[in-house]
């Protein structure tokens, strides 16, 4: 992809996950970088049959702009993504040292309690509660509709109503055995616990 009208050594800077990092400024999801790894710098494109010539081409051209974008300036690809929302994370400490929960800045129940109710609040607006003119199951005309089922199948609202459930719960006074159970039946044998 290098052009001939640069030397090599303009290029020698440039490192296969600086050039992955600005495609996506680019709008472009960047390949598998360093695999193989016999390879030294190799980027792993992996078109679907489904690609035209023209998306290929104007892959193309992406990785030529990088690539000169590079050379003329490889602190710019250097520091990329610059458009994205994170910009580049420090991929050794993540790995070193991942945080595989989020928890929330404040550790006080209470104000996690609130911050899910605000949260849970804000989503099922978003998602579940529509406006408009609505035929229901008993052929009545509603001036809104609510489908719950949309907050609890998408994964923080799940996550959201599963805590308040917990909480309640707990309230009530029902501190049992929460984990899932295989073959449960109502006698109280469990038939094997998971």
């Amino acid at each position: 992809m290098a052009s001939p009208k640069r030397s090599s050594a303009a290029y020698s800077q440039l490192r296969a996950l600086d050039i992955a990092k600005r495609m996506i400024d680019y709008g472009v999801y960047p390949p598998t970088v360093y695999f193989p790894m016999t390879v030294p710098e190799a980027m792993m494109f992996e078109p679907t049959e489904t690609e035209s010539k023209r998306s290929l081409d104007e892959l193309a051209d992406v990785i030529q702009a990088i690539m000169e974008e590079g050379a003329k300036d490889p602190e710019m690809l250097h520091s990329a993504p610059h458009q994205a929302p994170v910009g580049r994370v420090d991929e050794v400490t993540a790995a070193r040292h991942p945080k595989l929960r989020w928890r929330p800045e404040s550790n006080t129940r209470l104000s996690r309690e609130a911050d899910d109710r605000r949260q849970l609040l804000a989503l099922m607006l978003k998602r579940a509660f529509r406006v408009g003119d609505f035929v229901l199951t008993s052929g009545q005309h509603s001036p809104y509709y609510f489908d719950g089922r949309l907050v609890t199948l998408d994964p923080w609202g799940a996550l959201l109503v599963g805590r308040a459930m917990l909480k309640f719960a707990r309230e009530d006074g029902l501190n049992q055995d929460w984990r899932p159970h295989r073959g449960s039946r109502p006698d109280g044998d469990r038939g094997g616990d998971l």
